[in-house]
């Protein structure tokens, strides 16, 4: 077996382990969903998709391959430092920007710094996904989202 079936595998039993934990918390039913509804079809899918790479992976006769480095040089490791340092901020600063401003500042600094856009990308992009996500969050799944101290 390759790495990417050990991978495959991997994800495998992480999906079962998840339907399982999402089944002890009740799935409800379809027109009154439980909280282990969502988590469990996210593990069932999460199996699925693990089966299919697993069973390619292992139907393939192809001699295993050296594959590159997780990260590739320094950059690749400075990218996830400055990734997880904006993730830490990000969860600090919710309860006090709010989930828009907090979202779009977070964004826009993904795609300033992080990996490096057009400047009129940086701003319409964050905006709009920040809108759209609340959009979704708020609106359509009526989920209660920090509102800050600006109130937004």
């Amino acid at each position: 077996m390759n790495r990417e079936s050990w991978g495959s595998l991997i994800w495998l039993c992480a999906g079962i382990v998840v339907c399982i934990g999402a089944f002890r918390l009740s799935l409800g039913s379809m027109n009154n969903p439980g909280p282990g509804m969502f988590p469990f079809l996210a593990g069932v899918i999460l199996a699925m998709l693990a089966s299919i790479l697993l069973f390619q992976s292992l139907r393939s006769k192809a001699a295993p391959t050296q594959g590159d480095a997780f990260f590739i040089g320094a950059g690749g490791t400075k990218k996830a430092g400055l990734i997880l340092l904006a993730l830490f901020a990000y969860s600090l600063s919710m309860e006090y920007l709010g989930f828009i401003l907090g979202t779009a500042l977070f964004l826009a600094f993904l795609l300033a710094v992080v990996e490096p856009q057009r400047w009129y990308i940086v701003v319409f992009g964050s905006i709009a996904a920040s809108l759209l996500s609340y959009t979704i969050f708020k609106v359509a799944f009526d989920t209660p989202l920090p509102v800050g101290l600006y109130g937004y």
